[in-house]
């Protein structure tokens, strides 16, 4: 039951938030699903050519975790839409933890 509520609260926020959210001016808000990130919700904050974030990710019915820690060093000509570079390196480390259940 506990997996379900999690499934469908984390595919609600990747449906909700299909585009970045702006709390404040240099704080991001993500959601997402890839591979090693699973269904994941992320915060970023932003210094000026740097980009501090963290996410956190499950995949409920494979008893999956994941957390991920990185650092986006932006480069480049500013984007015509921000005044920050539109190209990055990401550095991070991603914790994944899986439980195997056998019956």
């Amino acid at each position: 039951m506990k997996a379900k509520i999690i499934s469908l609260f984390m595919i609600f926020i990747c449906i909700i938030f299909t585009q970045k959210i702006y709390s404040q001016g240099k704080l991001n808000i993500s959601a997402g699903v890839g591979m090693l990130e699973c269904l994941n919700v992320g915060v970023h904050y932003q210094l000026n050519y740097f980009q501090v974030g963290m996410s956190a990710g499950t995949w409920p019915n494979n008893n999956v975790i994941s957390i991920l820690g990185d650092l986006r060093l932006q480069f480049g000509q500013d984007s015509k839409s921000s005044n920050h570079p539109s190209w990055y390196l990401l550095y991070g480390l991603d914790y994944v933890r899986h439980e195997m259940i056998l019956i």
